[in-house]
């Protein structure tokens, strides 16, 4: 389980299971039956987004937010993410990852990621799993998130 305070999909549905149990009278087991367990997928470890970085990436924002709608779509990303010469799915993995709520669109901060994304990829890294998104963009943690208190 992960330590975002987050529920992915395949939490989610464990926690259902579980409370569905205790409401048909079952107790918690101490440790998840196997037909329950997640497999195991390691987390891409990216170092965190440095300021000076951070501002660059939101300055080249800026440029590609041509209609300053506050987001920039696959067809305004798409030169910058070319520039990289990463293989086409390498640059969609990217894309997805830094498009945290799904939106097909990328806001300043999941610009940002993704530019990190490119520039770790780049310099040789692989990206085979999940990033903690959070860590490389805390301004989008919810209000009320246990994340978003420990920034205050």
């Amino acid at each position: 389980m992960g330590k975002d305070n987050m529920l992915d999909v395949a939490e989610f549905t464990i926690a259902m299971h579980l409370i569905q149990g205790l409401l048909q009278g079952k107790s918690l087991p101490k440790v998840l039956p196997d037909f329950l367990q997640l497999p195991s997928v390691q987390q891409v470890l990216v170092p965190v987004i440095e300021d000076r970085e951070r501002a660059a990436y939101q300055a080249v924002f800026s440029v590609e937010d041509t209609a300053n709608r506050g987001f920039v779509d696959g067809k305004c990303a798409y030169p910058v993410f070319l520039e990289s010469r990463l293989p086409l799915g390498e640059l969609a993995l990217i894309w997805d990852l830094a498009d945290h709520d799904a939106s097909g669109t990328l806001d300043k901060e999941e610009f940002a990621v993704a530019c990190h994304l490119l520039k770790y990829a780049k310099e040789g890294n692989k990206i085979e799993g999940p990033v903690d998104f959070l860590s490389l963009a805390p301004a989008k943690a919810l209000p009320g998130t246990l994340l978003s208190k420990n920034r205050r």
